[in-house]
């Protein structure tokens, strides 16, 4: 689904987004683990200095300064019975919510969540995640993420009915299940979120999708910059297979095929032009005809003429990027990191 707004909430989405002093929704998460505690204090560390080179801040005194008189983002409430009122048993357990960088979430998206956690059979909670742009190759890249030509049938991207699924983007999850499945693997730095689903699923518990939950994601503005990330999500997903091989399914295999087949068109084009051309036709002819379907969701005709880059940047970064953390995998025999 893409979202396009006007000039003046374009501006301000930008603004809130870059970190500066907008009317953002303050969110208050308690959490009663130690670890999380920390955690989350070092992430919101970290966001902090992230936000003073933003602005400019070579020097570290005027924007620690202007941190501290800054409101917070998000506060961290320990353990105390004075700082929370009394909860019934069925909510008494913590859950932990995700919400990544370049992300916006409406006011009810946690009480939408914890209509579903509390009930105990799901072990994780998500819903839709709509692309939000501000460029022009940015409607592109969202209109590509949003339809099926793009992301095959990822439910997350385009889902109108409740489900269980295979994946929650960012997700929600009781403190208790993360603890159970060993937690996020930090050896894997892109698809490490599938990879944990897929544990999560693998201990016995389901994933439920909600398209009422709705999370606004910033994409990527320029295609070069889209096809730099599908690229490292490619890199991810190899070392996601090298550590589950089950876990793969068409829609993660498919763009390695199409790299292999172009590659192979381009190396026999010299001798068999018209075997390359063969294999090149059937992508040319779906990219044509996707192109031509999504086009109309583009009101901005400067977009439209951006949409088939935009899927062949999905397409070719991801594949590419999973051929090259295969060959990685092979040579180094390690699990690796993706830079």
């Amino acid at each position: 689904m893409t979202i396009d707004v006007d000039r003046e909430a374009e501006i301000e989405q930008h603004d809130a987004l870059a970190g500066r002093d907008h009317d953002v929704r303050r969110l208050d998460v308690a959490v009663h683990d130690a670890l999380l505690v920390r955690e989350l204090e070092r992430a919101r560390d970290a966001r902090g200095a992230l936000d003073d080179r933003a602005h400019g801040g070579g020097a570290v005194e005027r924007p620690l300064a202007r941190r501290r008189a800054a409101p917070a983002r998000f506060t961290v409430a320990r353990d105390r019975a004075r700082q929370r009122p009394p909860v019934d048993e069925a909510h008494r357990d913590p859950r932990l919510v995700r919400v990544d960088a370049h992300s916006t979430v409406p006011s009810n998206y946690v009480e939408l969540i914890m209509e579903h956690l509390p009930e105990g059979r799901w072990g994780g909670v998500g819903g839709r995640k709509d692309g939000v742009a501000t460029t022009v190759q940015g409607r592109a890249i969202a209109a590509a993420l949003g339809s099926r030509f793009g992301v095959g049938n990822s439910t997350y991207h385009h889902g109108v009915e409740p489900q269980e699924v295979d994946h929650i983007p960012f997700g929600a999850y009781p403190v208790a299940v993360i603890r159970d499945v060993g937690g996020w693997d930090e050896a894997i730095t892109a698809n490490e979120d599938f990879e944990f689903d897929y544990r999560v699923r693998q201990s016995g518990r389901a994933l439920l999708f909600d398209p009422r939950i709705v999370i606004f994601w910033q994409t990527r503005q320029d295609v070069g910059a889209f096809f730099q990330q599908y690229r490292r999500y490619g890199q991810g997903k190899a070392l996601v297979l090298a550590k589950h091989p089950n876990s793969a399914s068409p829609r993660h295999l498919l763009p390695a095929a199409v790299v292999g087949a172009l590659a192979a068109a381009v190396a026999i084009s010299p001798l068999k032009p018209r075997w390359a051309l063969s294999i090149l036709a059937p992508y040319v002819g779906i990219l044509a005809v996707a192109t031509v379907t999504v086009s109309p969701t583009l009101v901005v005709s400067e977009s439209q003429r951006w949409l088939p880059a935009a899927f062949a940047a999905m397409h070719l970064g991801y594949g590419l990027g999973f051929w090259e953390g295969a060959i990685r995998r092979i040579v180094s025999g390690s699990r690796g990191r993706v830079r």
